[in-house]
């Protein structure tokens, strides 16, 4: 069972127990059981993963007016035969019922109904669904306006008599490459192993990144301008701006030897807040590209990089297929945009998190 709002949800386990040794005082009690952000539970993390792809710091709703109703259908409409309010339970975290009904009861009912309903209701105060506050989405730091110009002069390719390292983009050999000429002070200010670069001519496990010994150079071949646009943009001035959704990987990978783990840590909080509020600002019609383009650029992110922009994009693609229809699928997979990417996993993940919100009935009681 989940509870869901506003790209916030919650998941519950429930469990019937049967109690007694004769049919005639034979009960079930029912436990709803907290699981958290995700329903399943002690996962270990993937090779790889920066941290876990929940949000540390969410936890279980305070529920009120808590209802157990247990019936069957007829002719469309929900008939109630059990009705009871649920108690708190500092057992495993949940909500319990003692005698939710009895082994009789259950089974008059198995008799005469191919199936039997348990409805749960309950109450959560809005303010819990508030993805900002709860994901702790802080704003951009206010960055001192440091080495601007230079930082400008330096993306047109301009060469000043104070430069003393070159950046090359690309591959010389296909005249495909940019030379950028950089200056090591600021750039060793900002990355521990560009300073080790510069002292000592170190060399990294990677192919990303290719140090020239016999010069004063250091190659990415496998950046794009834009790629390096967004690097020297941080390098200089501590900036931070989105990729290209289809550039995360290849700029992650570049990142992950250049920064040490709180810098990127705090690169990819930043993308986190860029990425959810391109999402909430986009208008309707955009709101499928903008969440497609999103998930592409997360799931080639490190595993929990990025869990609550992860969130708000499924969540807002699963909202899409629940008002245009399953069919909006087999549209994404026939875009030109995003048939050449692997988005099955995406699909798969909005297609069961639709299922699982749309079960739920909304009602406000503002």
């Amino acid at each position: 069972m989940i509870v869901y709002h506003a790209h916030i949800w919650w998941n519950y386990g429930y469990k019937l127990t049967l109690h007694g040794d004769k049919p005639n005082r034979m009960y079930f009690s029912f436990l709803l059981v907290d699981l958290g952000p995700r329903a399943t539970t002690n996962e270990s993390l993937p090779r790889g993963a920066l941290k876990t792809n929940t949000l540390n710091n969410q936890l279980s709703p305070k529920a009120s007016n808590i209802y157990l109703r247990i019936g069957y259908r007829k002719d469309n409409e929900f008939i109630s035969i059990v009705e009871a309010p649920l108690r708190p339970t500092t057992r495993m975290g949940g909500y319990y019922l003692d005698n939710a009904i009895t082994y009789t009861h259950l089974n008059n009912l198995l008799s005469d109904n191919d199936v039997i309903t348990f409805r749960v209701s309950l109450q959560v105060e809005r303010e819990y669904f508030n993805i900002g506050k709860l994901g702790d989405i802080k704003s951009l730091a206010i960055i001192e306006e440091r080495n601007v110009r230079t930082l400008e002069s330096v993306l047109k390719g301009k060469k000043s008599s104070n430069s003393d390292f070159i950046f090359t983009r690309g591959d010389s050999s296909a005249n495909d490459s940019t030379d950028y000429y950089v200056h090591k002070a600021p750039l060793a200010y900002t990355s521990i192993t560009l300073r080790s670069i510069f002292d000592k001519k170190v060399s990294l496990p990677t192919d990303q990144i290719l140090i020239e010994s016999g010069e004063d150079r250091i190659i990415f071949p496998f950046l794009s301008e834009s790629d390096m646009k967004f690097l020297l943009t941080y390098l200089y001035t501590e900036r931070i701006s989105l990729p290209e959704y289809n550039r995360f990987a290849r700029v992650g990978r570049v990142i992950s030897f250049l920064f040490d783990r709180d810098r990127l840590i705090n690169i990819f909080t930043q993308w986190q807040r860029l990425i959810i509020e391109s999402i909430l600002e986009a208008d309707d019609n955009q709101k499928v590209v903008i969440a497609m383009r999103s998930l592409i650029a997360i799931y080639s992110a490190p595993y929990g990089a990025l869990p609550i922009a992860k969130r708000v994009a499924i969540s807002t693609l699963a909202d899409q297929i629940a008002r245009q229809g399953d069919e909006l699928t087999d549209k994404i997979k026939e875009d030109e945009e995003f048939k050449k990417y692997s988005i099955e996993r995406i699909l798969e993940s909005a297609l069961k998190l639709k299922r699982l919100i749309t079960a739920v009935k909304k009602t406000s009681y503002d």
